[in-house]
């Protein structure tokens, strides 16, 4: 008998990483058995024969579904629903089905270390569900009276090489995963530690919003992620506008990983090497995004354990997975432009944010295409939006949009651009503060900083001459 049955699709039972168990064999375990298909799980469960099942995904159906069919077949076992973020709705729905719990992929990876803890032998047989139903077939037919046994042996298959020691662990101290940077010292790129320790810090993860299309999210996006590269910090930025994003065509497509591809196996990120920023692409088939969509939140949790800054495009379509990206990220930067349209659209947005229970003291504003004739100013969309601090960001002119669509995103810095200067004013404020680990506030890129000192003598000596005529 099994004290836990895992049930995870079969690709992330294959690599145990994307599930948050980077460098186990759940093989190996004699405690656990992985299973990957529903039906085989909901037919081993039902006679009884483990006392928890944690629930990360399968096959066939959705993850929610079969933990409540599982409960629903055996009311004393308890069954745990694994998600990336809990969201509400979420909650709601496990509630309603009497799942006893959510708990999220950390979890999950602390109570696997603490039963692995507890078993410090190593089953030498590889488990499979053909040889856990063998083996409850052959157990049923020894509880049977001896003149109704089958004669006919049940296969049993050659054990495997026993794997290396599992290290001692205490049972009063439940250890977690690994999820340091896999940058670190000691560790190659891409490499599962077997040592179970605890992270060494979160990197700071900027969400770029807007409730509009047209405002300048993508562009604000990637000069961002080029701004904190530049500044130092080891920087990731993933496009999160699974139908429409072009943060890729802003990098000039090569080196890129996409998002299908960084899910499925997360360790890319930290295995790429790139001068600048690591950049995660939007799908190529945009009729996967329902798919893929849900699963980025946990995508971005993982790149903050290995990265310092993480920065998200998002799509103008909002859904349940912008609130959970807004949950996991440090902070969420609204982005809107000259049009009053645009700023109605972040107010009804902050309304669904309000409702969706996500605290408000994380968010920034900006306006973006700021100049001396522009429409609307930061008091003005301070005013609409109750007195919220707003930058501006200034017009760029229309080099923004040629360097950008040509992949030459970085010549806009290297030309003292004027959305860049502005850009790098705000971003030098808020990442350093937002880490508070230890890092010192790096120094301001050089070209964009003498950039900036000129253009404030510029504008003080304008507002003295305008004192002076009124």
């Amino acid at each position: 008998m099994r004290e836990v049955v895992l049930c995870a699709d079969e690709e992330a039972l294959r690599n145990p990483s994307m599930i948050g168990l980077d460098g186990e064999s759940l093989d190996s375990q004699e405690w656990l058995l992985p299973l990957s298909n529903a039906h085989e799980a909901r037919e081993y469960l039902r006679d009884g024969e483990a006392d928890e099942v944690w629930v990360a995904s399968s096959d066939e159906v959705d993850p929610i579904n079969l933990a409540a069919a599982l409960k629903r077949e055996r009311r004393e076992m308890r069954v745990c629903l694994v998600a990336w973020q809990g969201s509400g709705s979420l909650m709601s729905r496990a509630n309603a089905a009497g799942i006893d719990e959510v708990i999220g992929y950390r979890e999950m990876a602390q109570r696997y270390a603490l039963m692995k803890g507890r078993h410090r032998t190593v089953n030498p047989r590889r488990r499979t569900p053909a040889t856990a139903l063998a083996e409850k077939a052959a157990l049923a037919a020894r509880e049977r009276p001896e003149g109704a046994r089958h004669s006919v042996p049940v296969p049993v298959p050659d054990p495997l090489p026993r794997s290396a020691p599992i290290a001692e662990v205490p049972d009063e101290e439940p250890a977690v995963v690994d999820e340091s940077p896999a940058h670190d010292a000691g560790s190659g790129a891409g490499g599962h530690s077997a040592s179970i320790d605890a992270p060494v810090k979160r990197g700071y993860a900027l969400c770029v919003v807007s409730a509009s299309g047209g405002t300048g999210k993508s562009t604000v996006a990637a000069l961002s992620a080029l701004i904190a590269s530049g500044h130092g910090y080891r920087t990731a930025i993933i496009d999160a506008d699974l139908q429409f994003g072009d943060i890729a065509s802003m990098f000039g497509e090569a080196g890129t990983i996409p998002v299908d591809k960084a899910i499925a196996d997360p360790t890319l990120l930290t295995a790429a090497h790139a001068n600048g920023p690591v950049v995660v692409s939007s799908l190529e088939r945009m009729e996967q995004s329902e798919i893929y969509l849900p699963q980025v939140p946990g995508l971005i949790d993982w790149a903050r354990e290995r990265f310092d800054v993480v920065v998200v495009n998002t799509g103008s379509f909002w859904s349940e997975s912008h609130v959970q990206m807004i949950e996991v990220c440090t902070n969420t930067l609204f982005l809107m432009d000259q049009r009053p349209t645009s700023v109605k659209a972040v107010r009804k947005a902050l309304e669904l944010c309000a409702r969706c229970g996500v605290a408000a003291h994380p968010f920034l504003f900006a306006v973006n295409r700021c100049t001396r004739k522009s429409l609307l100013s930061s008091i003005d969309i301070s005013c609409a939006l109750d007195g919220v601090p707003v930058v501006e960001l200034k017009e760029g002119g229309s080099s923004v949009a040629e360097l950008m669509s040509a992949g030459l995103a970085m010549r806009l810095i290297e030309e003292h651009n004027d959305l860049c200067v502005s850009l790098n004013d705000f971003l030098g404020d808020v990442i350093p503060a937002a880490l508070n680990n230890g890092v010192p506030k790096p120094a301001p890129i050089p070209e964009l900083q003498t950039r900036a000192k000129g253009k404030s003598k510029r504008k003080s000596s304008r507002r003295k001459g305008r004192a002076a005529c009124l």
